[in-house]
């Protein structure tokens, strides 16, 4: 009996001196000649390291966050455990592991190491919001809600929580809350398509058709948009994905953020990985002429029209441009131009109609803003040119029912469409109506903050009620 007793000891104290690295997954294999050429370079220099210094958590963790940037989340993970491991109180390796495991559907995994994360950097929002997130994937609404709350009371105005919050409310019952947090998710972030569709939904569970359906048009113009991402950790992972076509496609989501000087770097490293790649030109020229840096937006305009004059889109890029520097028959050439390639561009149509509408040319305005309706039915700005032209020819009721059309989306254009409705009802007599219409214009105006408008609201205004 003794002598089992002290065999069963030393065994167990042989059990608790085993080194960490047994305790570690193995260094996943990577067949390197099934990689796509543009993955293969950086995933096999990366994995090169790994397999010189297999207890490097540094080596370990950064092959996993290029297989995680090409997606390869099922190699990605054991890089992550095995980082994590080898440098436990290293935040990025733990983090990372949560959100892979997260993507492979590993919720209380991932929900775990997310936590373990947490506790050695307790004031990283962008994990908390992620916790919250995958707390909601996996169920646990009532953890999910509180976190979502903590974040909250430390930065009220992160449309990500606002989001998150308001989906874990809705799915806990308490809708009426819910859509309050969605809400104010777009007000901070306007662009913001996945909260809209969201509260498409929402609204319509509700029979508030209304609303349903201006959320889903909003949803339709913002999908695929998000809030610029403040995840610095992550936002290394995607910079990791090197083909030119992935630079280009990091910054087209980069500017539909207003991220507008990472854009224009992301689509200069495509050039720099394949100088023939239009596409990229094409993008840099609206995205100088945004930053008012005509010269270059030119540059750029003839490299794109040398390698393909047939691109619509770099005939309107440029246009736009030109627009903004007042070269305004220049601007209308090139929109005709990108008309003539492509006849369905409601974008170029509606800019035709403008400048044709500033000469004065009201029936060839008319015909183009028509025609970029009949191909968008939800371009605003096409409808109220419509509409404008239509008051200038004296066609006072086919104008009402334009801008009564424009008034039944709610944003911050609605004040000044509701403006001019209120001005198209005074001028054909219905003048106390048109008072009710440009007092609600005003009090949505000043809602916004949009005080110029509401200067310009409050001088009609006073003429209208003097005319009753």
């Amino acid at each position: 009996m003794v002598a089992s007793a002290v065999k069963f000891s030393v065994l167990l104290l042989l059990l608790l001196l085993v080194p960490v690295s047994a305790q570690i997954p193995g260094v996943p294999e990577i067949r390197l000649e099934a990689l796509p050429p543009e993955a293969k370079a950086g995933i096999g220099a990366a994995y090169k390291a790994v397999l010189e210094k297999p207890d490097d958590a540094d080596a370990n963790g950064k092959l996993g966050m290029i297989l995680q940037a090409y997606e390869d989340y099922a190699l990605a993970e054991p890089c992550y455990l095995r980082a994590s491991q080898l440098a436990p109180k290293t935040f990025d390796w733990w983090y990372l592991l949560g959100w892979v495991q997260n993507l492979r559907g590993k919720r209380e995994e991932a929900v775990r190491a997310i936590k373990t994360a947490l506790e050695i950097r307790p004031d990283y929002l962008p994990g908390q919001i992620k916790l919250a997130e995958v707390l909601l994937e996996a169920g646990r609404l009532e953890e999910s809600t509180a976190a979502f709350q903590q974040v909250i009371e430390r930065k009220p105005d992160l449309p990500l929580a606002r989001y998150g919050l308001g989906r874990a409310l809705i799915t806990s019952g308490e809708a009426q809350k819910g859509l309050q947090e969605l809400e104010r998710a777009v007000v901070l972030h306007e662009s913001f398509g996945a909260a809209h569709y969201t509260l498409g939904l929402a609204y319509r569970d509700r029979g508030d058709t209304g609303k349903a359906r201006i959320h889903m048009a909003l949803y339709q113009k913002y999908r695929n948009q998000w809030p610029p991402s403040q995840d610095d950790i992550i936002n290394q992972v995607n910079r990791l994905k090197s083909g030119a076509q992935d630079h280009v496609a990091a910054g087209v989501k980069l500017a539909r953020n207003s991220q507008t000087t990472e854009a224009i770097r992301e689509h200069l490293e495509a050039l720099e990985k394949n100088p023939a790649l239009v596409q990229a030109h094409v993008n840099l020229i609206r995205l100088y002429g945004e930053t008012n840096r005509p010269k270059e937006a030119e540059k750029h305009y003839r490299e794109a029209v040398a390698a393909n004059p047939n691109l619509y889109e770099s005939h309107y890029n440029f246009g736009v441009v030109l627009l903004g520097q007042q070269r305004s028959q220049e601007a209308l050439a090139l929109f005709l131009k990108a008309i003539q390639i492509n006849p369905y561009f409601a974008e170029a149509h509606n800019n035709a109609g403008y400048l044709l509408a500033t000469e004065g040319k009201l029936p060839e305005a008319e015909e183009h803003y028509r025609l970029a309706l009949q191909n968008d039915p939800t371009h605003r700005l096409a409808r109220y040119g419509l509409a404008r032209v239509l008051v200038a020819r004296g066609e006072m009721e086919k104008a009402i029912e334009e801008l009564s059309r424009l008034v039944e989306i709610q944003d911050k254009d609605t004040p000044r469409y509701l403006y001019a409705l209120g001005a198209a009802y005074v001028r054909t007599g219905k003048v106390e109506k048109g008072v009710e219409v440009t007092r609600k214009a005003r009090e949505q105006a000043l809602a916004l903050g949009q005080t110029e408008l509401v200067t310009a609201i409050d001088r009609d205004l006073e003429k209208f009620v003097k005319a009753k």
